[in-house]
């Protein structure tokens, strides 16, 4: 349409030049006058109008709205001319209608079609209907002027007009409007639900938020974590807005207790099971003053499995968890020491290029036939030694050329080559190796992950 409006455009302006120069030149009566001057009327506004096709519908209304008030405004001028009989108003009515029918008409007439289509059960009824709209309001004007101008024809276009039109209201009646009511009630409807499930969702947003800010209220500053252990780190990254995994830290008298805990699920079930175990372990050791990680674990069984069965349901949650106690007495001493104790989950000393692995029970804080008690393991240290704590978040995370897990042989090769590293730039370097890994696939599970160096 771009191209046909640029010809026609130029085409137009190159006639009215030839008229110029041809006045000018006074031949003009040896050449149809009139006919020439009907060229450029017919064939620049079209070209003009074709140009506006390729602009954006808000562009196009806005062109047709001044379109339609000079076309007004030229045609009543002219009739008003007319009637003071006043010189150029046949001209000012032509040009008028001119501008009406094959400028701004053929914009309206791109602007329903575009609108039609939409509700249209074919784009050619759309166009059929917009093409009759056309004609027939251009050949109604096109018989008024005919009539002002007391040309003939004018009584017989006048009429094939509001046929025509007659003919595109009784094709709307029976093709579109049923059609057109019916789509527009239900976009209505879809609007309403759109509306609504906006609402919902920002108000679910906005509980999820609250959850998050009542699960960090459970979590340890990091600060305290660093006025426990000078070197250390916690490399905490939910999945969802609220996580399942959660880190805790808590100090007894000279003790300190860390764990990193895994609890069933993720998103909103997982931070509520986190709530229950986070709470089951200040319970055990603030209230019961239970001091051995083995011992805490098995009351920590206890009082979430006593929460659960209060629902009166068989409910089978719980948490995987690393557990370690330091007596901060120890700090400066020669002779150091960790216990630790883990449901399902180990704990990772790296000691200069080499790795010991601490396995935990293979019981889950919960329900488990055949359970045991955890057992407690004594760690002896020593000086630059590093520990870690973590869950399974970290190595089931899928990326990579081949897109597989990361695992865990990964993990600790990773760990014993950064060994040496102060605990903040191993942070940042695991991290840094958890974005590449995972490129842009989708964080499969929370990751908590605790590097402690003594």
């Amino acid at each position: 349409m771009k191209k046909a409006g640029k010809i026609l455009f130029s085409s137009g302006l190159t006639t009215l030049v030839l008229v110029i120069i041809l006045s000018i030149a006074g031949v003009l009566d040896a050449f149809p006058f009139y006919m020439l001057l009907m060229v450029v009327f017919t064939i620049t506004p079209i070209g003009l109008s074709f140009l506006a096709f390729d602009l954006p519908l808000q562009r196009r209304k806005k062109i047709a709205t001044i379109a339609l008030f000079i076309g007004i405004f030229l045609t009543a001028w002219g009739y008003f001319s007319k009637r003071q009989h006043w010189p150029g108003a046949g001209i000012a009515a032509i040009i008028g209608v001119v501008i009406l029918c094959l400028y701004y008409g053929p914009l309206v007439f791109k602007n329903k079609f575009d609108k039609w289509k939409i509700y249209a059960r074919s784009k050619r009824d759309a166009f059929l209907l917009s093409l009759f709209d056309f004609l027939g309001v251009g050949t109604l004007l096109l018989g008024l002027l005919f009539k002002f101008m007391h040309w003939p024809g004018a009584n017989i276009m006048s009429t094939i007009g509001l046929v025509t039109l007659a003919i595109g209201l009784i094709a709307w009646n029976q093709k579109f409007k049923g059609e057109v009511v019916f789509r527009k009630e239900t976009e209505d409807k879809l609007k309403i639900s759109l509306e609504q499930i906006e609402e919902s969702h920002k108000e679910i947003s906005d509980s999820i938020n609250y959850a998050k800010r009542l699960q960090d209220a459970i979590l340890p500053p990091l600060k305290q974590f660093q006025g426990a252990f000078k070197d250390s780190f916690v490399l905490y990254k939910p999945k969802a807005i609220v996580a399942g995994d959660f880190y805790w830290l808590e100090k007894k008298d000279n003790l300190v207790f860390v764990a990193a805990a895994d609890c069933t699920g993720h998103g909103v079930p997982g931070a509520i099971v986190s709530v229950v175990c986070s709470n089951a372990l200040n319970r055990a050791v603030l209230e019961m003053n239970l001091k051995k990680p083995g011992e805490i674990l098995d009351k920590v069984t206890e009082l979430v499995m006593e929460t659960f069965q209060k629902s009166g349901d068989e409910v089978k949650d719980g948490m995987d968890i690393s557990m370690i106690c330091f007596d901060l007495n120890e700090t400066n001493s020669e002779q150091r020491s960790v216990t630790f104790s883990g449901a399902n989950n180990p704990l990772w000393l790296v000691r200069g290029n080499e790795l010991i692995e601490i396995k935990g029970d293979k019981q889950p804080i919960g329900f488990h036939e055949n359970r045991k008690p955890f057992k407690t393991h004594e760690v002896e240290l020593k000086q630059g030694d590093s520990i870690y704590l973590f869950t399974d978040g970290y190595a089931d995370q899928f990326g990579g050329p081949k897109g597989k897990k990361f695992k865990y042989k990964q993990l600790s090769e990773k760990l014993i080559s950064i060994g040496q590293l102060s605990m903040e730039k191993q942070k940042n370097e695991i991290e840094t190796i958890f974005q590449v890994w995972k490129a842009d696939l989708e964080q499969v599970d929370d990751v908590c992950v605790i590097g402690i160096r003594f």
